[in-house]
């Protein structure tokens, strides 16, 4: 089975798993978390679920009391499973699967993408210690999970000097040297930074952003386990 494959697989299996052990409890009075919304499945997993509306950037509706709607897009630390980072990666540019070998926009640049919200997902097993060895959505254990407005997060790094355009300037300069790294502000990494994975087929570059940065600008942050949901 192809790496992409194997991750699809276990983006279904912890989908079900958020399905299960955290949307169900949104409505449970027995948990004190301020913010409840309900949420619909525009594709159910199990199903060709990547295609139409996850091209669109969309796995939830998230229904808010307010009347709100966000356009959830789920994103899992799912090679990291274990031993999250202090950070996550938002793509700036991959390679196509065309055999030409170009670069197009990645989901967090990409302006025709109509995802509102991104849910992060740093996701635990206390069953396997690698994502690919999941078979069933019960293997997961536990997640922390943070919710982030894309229009909030794009206004805070501008805030701290870091445009649309100097992103396309690091990009650059990575993709015209043999650099896999490089930092906005001299050696300093301790906000954000770009980075090019050579190690996935789609050669993706991200910007990398420290999660002091995700957790500032959060709606919401919560802790998952099979046995209860909380508020962080």
């Amino acid at each position: 089975m192809s790496y992409f494959k194997k991750d699809f697989k276990s983006e279904q299996l912890l989908a079900r798993w958020l399905d299960e052990y955290f949307y169900k409890r949104l409505s449970d009075e027995r948990y004190e978390i301020p913010m409840r919304f309900k949420v619909t499945r525009p594709i159910e997993y199990g199903k060709e679920r990547a295609r139409e509306m996850q091209q669109q950037g969309i796995d939830a509706f998230y229904r808010v009391k307010n009347g709100e709607s966000f356009l959830v897009d789920e994103k899992a630390q799912l090679n990291y499973l274990n031993n999250p980072l202090e950070t996550f990666a938002f793509e700036v540019l991959y390679k196509r699967k065309n055999g030409e070998g170009s670069f197009t926009h990645g989901w967090f640049i990409n302006e025709d993408l109509e995802t509102t919200h991104y849910l992060l997902v740093y996701p635990h097993s206390d069953q396997v210690d690698k994502h690919y060895y999941i078979k069933s959505f019960e293997q997961f254990s536990k997640a922390e999970l943070i919710l982030i407005e894309k229009t909030k997060l794009k206004e805070k790094l501008e805030s701290i000097s870091i445009s649309k355009a100097r992103v396309y300037e690091k990009v650059l300069e990575i993709m015209d040297t043999e650099k896999r790294k490089s930092t906005f502000e001299k050696m300093d990494d301790s906000e954000a930074y770009i980075i090019k994975t050579d190690h996935l087929a789609e050669n993706p570059i991200n910007i990398v952003v420290r999660k002091h940065i995700l957790n500032e600008i959060a709606e919401a942050r919560w802790l998952v386990t099979r046995d209860y949901l909380k508020e962080i």
